[in-house]
């Protein structure tokens, strides 16, 4: 359980709690009037023994300690350990419910005599939760699907980037990077540049995939096998503490990230133009459908978004002189590309025989061909002369 912040009713509630662990023994009837919340409901009636919103059965009815801080799920206000509080993954508006930043939907908001607050039931004593407010019955969120609820799932987007580094640190309120109204550990791309954070963070090629799914999850705590078992550091591609995942120019060439990533940027703020997010994840829908390429130009395996000047092509291949690795340049007046023959009329050297000479050897050839020729035409007519005087 992650307490940030101590109230008098906290101290009470887990003063409590262990005074239960201690004398629940035969004979001793603590349990009937043990509240850990401090609501006036005891627990052997709360259907909400920690008054996070979720009901103690979704939080494993005190069999369940997720992260195995010897408090169980019913009575854990971060269940998974991951740094954001269970009344935020769970779907309610926890800054407005938990003015306090205990963890706790505020007392405030009065419950009724199951111990769920009024707020956030559907109708007095139903026990039905409505967290977005709509007037459905809702379970706790489940962001990517993968069936661990979010407040129970390390990797709440299945991205590969734990929510504990995603959500900024920030308990009841996580980063929201680009400002679209889904946090980070819930975004698929967090910085709204186009390019998936899974692609960003783990580094996958392909183009389709901008999320896990299926995955692997043997111990069910919402992060994949795999991922967990060969953990990476995330890529700062530029080194200037910005993670590539939250950075608009991962490699801080004159192109940023949404260019390079192969999209436009009209309006020039860096990032995706006309965003449509109908489903709520935080990636561009029409991106989903067809991805950007994301291009690697050069081909040596680093894409151009992380790799300065990456965009350039390939030098032309070899065709003389191998062991010159310099690739000419193009200065206007001559061609670049060494298989070209050049007369060497306005300068020297660039000949495709040999590039590196001092002098263009056809100009000294064509010289004397040409002076060849004019004394075979001067021999001719003095022969001619000589026929006609006879």
């Amino acid at each position: 359980m992650s307490i940030f912040k101590l109230s008098a009713r906290d101290l009470n509630a887990v003063v409590l709690g262990i005074t239960l662990s201690l004398a629940a023994a035969p004979g001793v009837l603590l349990a009937q009037s043990v509240d850990f919340d401090g609501d006036g409901i005891p627990d052997v009636v709360d259907i909400d023994d920690d008054n996070d919103g979720i009901l103690d059965i979704d939080e494993g009815g005190g069999a369940r300690d997720t992260d195995g801080d010897l408090f169980d799920d019913s009575r854990d206000w971060d269940s998974d350990g991951d740094g954001i509080f269970d009344v935020v993954e769970a779907g309610a508006n926890g800054p407005a419910l938990d003015l306090n930043q205990d963890g706790m939907i505020d007392l405030s908001f009065p419950v009724g005599a199951n111990g769920l607050a009024n707020f956030i039931e559907i109708g007095d004593e139903s026990g039905l939760v409505d967290y977005n407010g709509d007037g459905v019955s809702d379970l706790p969120r489940q962001t990517d699907r993968d069936e661990v609820p979010d407040f129970v799932d390390l990797d709440s987007d299945n991205d590969t980037a734990l929510d504990f580094t995603e959500s900024g640190g920030n308990s009841l309120l996580p980063v929201d990077s680009d400002g679209d109204g889904v946090a980070d550990y819930r975004d698929l791309d967090s910085d709204n540049d186009g390019i998936p954070d899974i692609r960003e963070v783990k580094g996958v090629m392909d183009n389709s995939i901008f999320v896990i799914d299926p995955i692997l999850d043997v111990n069910v705590d919402g992060l994949d096998d795999n991922v967990a078992a060969s953990p990476s550091p995330v890529p700062d591609s530029e080194l200037d503490g910005t993670p590539d995942y939250l950075d608009l120019n991962s490699d801080n060439d004159p192109l940023n990230d949404v260019i390079e990533a192969g999209s436009v940027d009209v309006d020039g703020d860096n990032v995706v133009d006309g965003q449509v997010d109908l489903n709520g994840n935080g990636y561009h829908d029409y991106f989903e459908v067809l991805p950007l390429p994301v291009p690697d130009v050069d081909s040596d395996g680093i894409e151009d978004f992380r790799e300065p000047n990456g965009d350039a092509p390939p030098p032309p291949p070899c065709v003389h002189n191998c062991e010159d690795t310099e690739v000419p340049v193009d200065t206007g007046t001559h061609s670049a590309a060494k298989n070209n023959v050049q007369t060497g009329l306005e300068g020297v050297g660039g000949c495709s025989v040999n590039p590196n000479a001092a002098f263009d050897p056809l100009l000294p050839l064509m010289t004397s061909m040409l002076l060849l020729h004019a004394f075979r035409h001067r021999i001719a007519s003095v022969a001619r002369k000589l026929i006609k005087g006879n």
